[in-house]
């Protein structure tokens, strides 16, 4: 009976999930029916940017895409360096190969398996909770920032009054603080965690991170976050469109909100939300669906596709452990 339950609230899951993309799709279809000439537009625009002058900016792009990648696989031996000790190279292949597993499966799924491939089959289990921490601290950088966003776009939109939108700004940033010292205090969770004897050998990792380790997890989750800011505005830049900073800001904030709270199960779901919620946001800051649709995609090109073809030759030489599949899960 409790399996027949949990197999009914998977497959509604699924449905909500395949619900969402199919909406977020229709809609991109509908923007492009009605721009006939969005073709030719994106053509011009893609093409118009290839440029001498334009090669500074694609260097650029392609060293913070290694970056935006990098400070991920330090945060990875970081977390990981709990239950074994990899090195650096290690851990880019592992960040790389999740990514690619993610590429073709449930992108959770997929980025956790690819990881933990290459560590020693007893400890595999334990990098669940450190798969959480680690996603706990990327999601506090993006809430936060989408909080302040959504804030600012109200007020620019006139949808609030200046003074709702103090308040609105400074309750966002008390709760801001109030998380930050909640995650700050995360190892006091190991009480907690130890009354629950099916998930303590899953979550126990995660708890022993101090004060000042969860404050650099955080530091580092906000300078990926940067990165995610500046390769973006980069785009725009390599396009020739200029957007005042304060409106780019407001308008990616809510855009990466977005895709964090929306489900997501593989990367047509991931660039379908990402697409939409661009087009959304950005369009209501005044910018043309071309030029949404162009950044938008060029930087998922740059930033996913490409460094996947990097994690698929990774996982190609990964050496096959069918043990790999043998994690001990709580319901067992």
């Amino acid at each position: 009976m409790e399996h027949t339950k949990r197999k009914y609230s998977e497959s509604l899951f699924t449905g909500f999930k395949i619900l969402v993309l199919g909406g977020a799709l229709y809609y991109i279809y509908f923007i492009l029916q009605g721009n006939e000439n969005l073709n030719e537009q994106f053509i011009r625009l893609f093409t118009g940017s290839l440029s001498v002058y334009s090669l500074p900016l694609f260097a650029l792009l392609m060293v913070l895409m290694l970056c935006n990648w990098g400070i991920e696989a330090f945060r990875w031996r970081f977390l990981v360096s709990r239950v074994q000790y990899i090195t650096f190279p290690k851990a880019f292949k592992s960040v790389l190969t999740g990514l690619a597993f993610s590429f073709f499966s449930e992108q959770n799924l997929g980025t956790f398996f690819g990881r933990v491939w290459q560590l020693p089959t007893e400890d595999r289990y334990k990098a669940l909770g450190l798969t959480i921490a680690g996603g706990i601290c990327q999601n506090y950088i993006t809430y936060v920032a989408g909080g302040l966003g959504l804030v600012s776009f109200l007020y620019k939109k006139a949808i609030i009054s200046s003074s709702l939108g103090l308040g609105l700004l400074s309750f966002t940033i008390l709760i801001a603080i109030g998380g930050l010292l909640l995650l700050a205090q995360m190892n006091k969770l190991k009480t907690l965690i130890e009354r629950l004897p099916r998930f303590k050998d899953y979550l126990l990792p995660m708890t022993e991170f101090s004060p000042k380790e969860i404050l650099y997890l955080i530091g580092m989750s906000l300078l990926r976050y940067g990165i995610f800011f500046f390769q973006f505005y980069s785009v725009f830049l390599l396009l020739q469109v200029l957007i005042p900073v304060s409106d780019f800001l407001c308008g990616i904030s809510l855009v990466y909100l977005s895709k964090s709270l929306v489900p997501k199960f593989s990367f047509l779901s991931d660039l379908g939300i990402r697409e939409f919620s661009a087009l959304f946001f950005l369009g209501q800051l005044g910018l043309e669906d071309p030029v949404i649709l162009t950044a938008t995609l060029s930087l998922w090109l740059i930033n996913i596709l490409l460094p996947t073809f990097w994690g698929l030759y990774y996982s190609w030489h990964l050496p096959v452990k069918p043990s790999v599949f043998k994690i001990r899960t709580p319901w067992k």
